[in-house]
């Protein structure tokens, strides 16, 4: 069998290979449990309560989407780090906990299963685990998806979006071209997948931005190769014609869009190389994408040089895969 799949995300195709596949695969599937941890913070389950406590206590929700009978991948990040007092003493002043459990054989009310994946098509949730943050209105300030395997991974994104949750508040003292500004630094600071549910901040951003400062002018530029990207894939022909597809755009990637990009490319390039220097381009996109993950640590990056040291070799091991 090949080493890389293909996964389906939110309709798209997104191809990741070697060690990232391993990784990536938290995108298809995740889990958290349902009972609140013993150190403390509430996990709470009702989406209105969560709004009203976090504006009395001024802070902002955190959201865990997860699927408690069913996934491996979150059932480790809850056990291990949701659930430690390490976590506890970290976001017990900074939010509001929620859990959005969506398990396959729910313990819980029918009711409570429908409010759930309301909550879920509401913020277009199709990834376990996601985590997003939100402000007491439900505005997404930050959040990451897949899953993360230390403390350290699982805070860091979760202090940006206390930052951005500060400038949200910021923003609504402001008018005209700085508002514009400090809104935008919120929006971009929202996972891309997520930011569906800010489209009206979007569009406050592109009315205010009269002078094109704060860069959602490229942002925009990510957003239409993306859809020209999506829309050349739907039409190809095989796995020749999304070879070509992935060949053409993955130069031009903005930094944006890499992560998707890359990963479809170096898919292709598992499933299409036939010479050394192919072999030698699937290198360089597996480095790339390493950079880009944020858990890929550096004996990862090693792992991916030793894998790629001899590319003969490499070759043939690919050509034997497909037999």
């Amino acid at each position: 069998m090949l080493r890389g799949e293909i996964f389906l995300r939110r309709g798209r195709w997104v191809g990741y290979t070697g060690f990232m596949f391993k990784r990536f695969l938290t995108l298809a599937c995740a889990v958290a449990v349902m009972a609140a941890p013993a150190f403390g913070v509430e996990w709470m389950t009702d989406f209105a309560a969560a709004k009203a406590k976090a504006k009395a206590e001024n802070k902002l929700i955190l959201l865990e989407f997860t699927g408690s009978d069913w996934c491996g991948h979150c059932i480790a990040m809850k056990k291990d780090i949701f659930d430690k007092p390490e976590f506890d003493a970290y976001a017990k002043d900074k939010f509001v906990c929620l859990e959005v459990d969506m398990p396959h054989k729910p313990k819980f009310s029918e009711a409570q299963f429908k409010h759930n994946a309301a909550i879920c098509e509401e913020y277009g949730v199709r990834i376990y685990p996601t985590i997003l943050v939100a402000d007491p209105t439900g505005e997404l300030v930050g959040g990451f998806f897949g899953g993360r395997n230390t403390f350290e991974q699982v805070t860091k994104p979760l202090d940006e979006a206390v930052k951005a949750g500060k400038k949200l508040r910021k923003a609504a003292k402001l008018t005209g071209q700085e508002r514009a500004k400090a809104l935008f630094e919120v929006w971009v600071n929202v996972p891309q997948q997520y930011r569906a549910h800010s489209k009206a901040m979007r569009e406050e951003i592109i009315k205010l931005d009269t002078a094109h400062e704060t860069g959602m002018k490229d942002e925009l530029k990510a957003e239409e190769q993306m859809r020209q990207f999506y829309a050349e894939c739907k039409v190809s022909q095989g796995a020749d014609g999304l070879y070509g597809v992935t060949k053409k755009f993955a130069p031009v990637a903005m930094p944006q869009n890499r992560l998707d990009i890359w990963g479809m490319h170096a898919q292709m390039l598992i499933v299409n190389a036939t010479t050394v220097e192919e072999v030698l381009e699937l290198k360089k996109y597996m480095l790339g994408l390493a950079e880009l993950e944020p858990t890929c640590t550096p004996k990862d990056v090693e792992d991916v040089k030793k894998e790629f040291a001899d590319p003969e070799a490499k070759l043939k091991e690919l050509l034997k895969d497909r037999d």
